[in-house]
């Protein structure tokens, strides 16, 4: 189920570039990185704060779940 999962993105990926490529657009433009360090900063600040929410809640669940051990 991996291996299908890993197909249809390629799939889905090769089709896109196939219509980008059809309309008239240069597929490499898709590969280029269009921002600056800026962007690069404030993505990174973002992602900090995300992680450590989920490292919060990850936490309390397994507090939560380990104290309620059956007797």
């Amino acid at each position: 189920m991996g291996m299908a999962a890993y197909a249809a993105e390629l799939l889905t990926f090769l089709i896109g570039l196939w219509l980008y490529r059809r309309v008239g657009y240069n597929a490499r433009i898709l590969f280029l990185a269009h921002f600056d360090w800026e962007v690069v900063l404030t993505s990174f600040k973002f992602g900090v704060f995300e992680m450590l929410g989920s490292l919060a809640w990850s936490l309390g669940k397994q507090l939560k779940s380990s104290s309620r051990r059956p007797a």
